[in-house]
């Protein structure tokens, strides 16, 4: 079966990281975006493998800080996070938590979509040529999904229409925002962006439907041409269960285990004060003992000078 790994951590002692995943053994998984700003991020980017059910697989999972240098390292065993509560497994990484969550992957069905430009801006600028748009769908997550081909000398291009799986697009939650840019290529130069704006597969439904949505293909904060939905359908959609979502429940239980174990290093902290406290006592009381043994040894020698002038006293009484 195919798995879907998704990672989260609570109080990393960087505000700035990023996962590193591989098999145990060297393969690399992938790895996730930046996650900015935060000591406890959930990183967007998931991994999905193929897992053959009860057999070992080891997951290396490193997290670096931005700057490169190493937060912490742990080793995940699929099968364990997949038999624990919630399909997910936390770890203590330094003074933080890392969490693994599992889920089997679940195909929700395709997206077929077919836009139209209209009276897009020329970027050639030139009298006899004119763009050679293209358009690239991308998500935060994954980056770019789709690429359209690429119409010549058109500012009014209608491109064919392209088809993607939903859980590529936006992990089957047909709400989620992702961004459409519109390029002019350059055979010779660098191909030169032209515009772009952002929607969702609900908003592209909506607009195909008649609805009267279009989008406006902004840069720079200048509107340079509009684009229309002229196809948006969907195809063995299905709703993503829970198990692919996910669970809250396992974060909430990373942060009783990170409760665990701070509690944990208190109470370690408290015993090592005990200790400290017993220890000094027991040193002040070797020093008190040492004291009263020279106390009881000054009085012996006391006793013995008191009894040698006594006998000496006496040695005199007689001699007279």
């Amino acid at each position: 079966m195919k798995v879907q790994l998704s990672l989260s951590a609570i109080d990393l002692p960087n505000l700035n990281s990023v996962v590193e995943v591989k098999f145990l053994g060297g393969d690399e998984i992938g790895v996730t975006e930046v996650a900015s700003d935060t000591p406890s991020p959930t990183w967007s980017k998931t991994f999905i493998f193929d897992y053959d059910d009860g057999a070992f697989v080891g997951l290396n999972v490193d997290v670096v800080g931005d700057d490169g240098q190493k937060i912490g390292k742990e080793i995940f065993d699929v099968s364990s996070i997949i038999g624990a509560k919630g399909g997910a497994e936390a770890k203590q990484m330094g003074n933080g938590v890392i969490i693994a969550h599992l889920s089997e992957y679940v195909e929700t069905g395709t997206f077929e979509f077919q836009f139209e430009g209209k009276k897009l801006e020329d970027a050639e600028k030139w009298f006899f040529n004119k763009s050679d748009p293209y358009f690239v769908v991308e998500t935060v997550e994954s980056g770019e999904v789709y690429r359209s081909e690429t119409l010549r000398d058109n500012l009014n291009p209608t491109w064919s229409a392209g088809i993607v799986a939903l859980m590529t697009l936006c992990d089957g939650d047909l709400d989620k925002i992702f961004t459409v840019t519109t390029y002019d290529e350059n055979s010779q130069d660098e191909d030169e962006k032209m515009g772009s704006f952002e929607t969702s597969v609900n908003k592209m439904i909506s607009g195909a439907q008649g609805s009267g949505v279009d989008f406006n293909l902004v840069l720079n904060g200048e509107i340079k041409g509009g684009v229309y939905v002229k196809l948006a359908t969907l195809s063995g959609y299905q709703v993503p269960s829970d198990a692919a979502r996910k669970n809250m429940s396992t974060v909430g239980a990373a942060k009783m285990l990170k409760l665990e174990v701070d509690r944990m290093d208190e109470a370690a902290k408290a015993a090592a004060q005990v200790v400290k406290e017993a220890e000094a006592a027991a040193i002040e009381a070797d020093a008190a003992a040492e004291r009263a043994r020279a106390a009881e040894k000054d009085a012996l020698l006391a006793v013995d000078t008191a009894k040698a002038a006594a006998d000496s006293a006496a040695a005199a009484v007689d001699a007279l």
